[in-house]
C-alpha cells in the first residue's frame, strides 16, 4: 500500500482534476514547507496534457508531488538531494514513495492518509482531500524528513565509488 490516494468508483469524473487546482492546493496544504527551509524549485517541475508535479528541494531531502490526471490520483516522492539537486536511486541517491518510505524507515503502522486533526467532517473535492491526506502523513509521521538533515534517509552507497 502507498501513499498514492485513488478516486472512489463513486465519485463522479467531473472532480475538479486539473493540474492548475493541484499546484493551487499543493501550495496552500504544504505551505508550512517554506517555513522549515525547503524552497520550491519550478524549473524541475513538469506539466503535460495528463500530468503536473510540484517539486520543494532542502538541503538532504526533497518532496516531489505529482498528480495523474487519467487516473485522478496524487502521488508524493521522497528524495534525496545533493548539491541542490534531486538524486534518484540509479544515481547514488534515493527515492520512494512517503508512505512505504514511513513504514520502512521510520516505524510508522498508521494510516496512508495521516490523521485529521481538525475533527471536522468537511465536504471536499477528491483532489484536495488527496493533496490534504499527503500534508497531513508527512506532517504526522514525517519529522525525521523535515529535520531535513543527511540522517533523514537511508544510506545509499554511490554506484560510481570502488566496491
Amino acid at each position: 500500500m502507498t501513499d498514492r490516494t485513488y478516486r472512489h468508483d463513486s465519485e463522479s469524473a467531473d472532480t475538479g482534476f486539473s493540474v492548475d487546482r493541484f499546484r493551487e492546493l499543493t501550495l496552500q496544504e504544504f505551505a508550512f514547507l517554506p517555513d522549515l527551509g525547503f524552497r520550491r524549485i519550478r524549473a524541475l517541475e513538469k506539466t503535460s496534457s495528463l500530468l503536473g508535479t510540484v517539486v520543494f528541494l532542502g538541503r538532504n531531502v526533497g518532496f516531489k508531488l505529482s498528480v495523474d490526471l487519467r487516473d485522478q490520483c496524487v502521488d508524493t516522492q521522497v528524495v534525496k538531494v545533493v548539491a541542490g539537486k534531486p538524486m534518484d536511486n540509479i544515481h547514488g541517491g534515493y527515492s520512494s514513495d512517503l508512505f512505504m518510505h514511513l513504514v520502512n524507515h521510520c516505524g510508522y503502522r498508521g494510516s496512508p492518509t495521516g490523521t485529521d486533526k481538525s475533527g471536522a467532517e468537511v465536504a471536499e473535492s477528491a483532489l484536495s482531500r488527496m493533496v490534504g491526506d499527503s500534508a497531513r502523513l508527512l506532517q504526522d509521521a514525517g519529522e525525521s524528513l523535515l529535520q531535513d538533515v543527511p540522517e533523514s534517509l537511508p544510506m545509499t552507497r554511490n554506484p560510481d565509488a570502488p566496491a
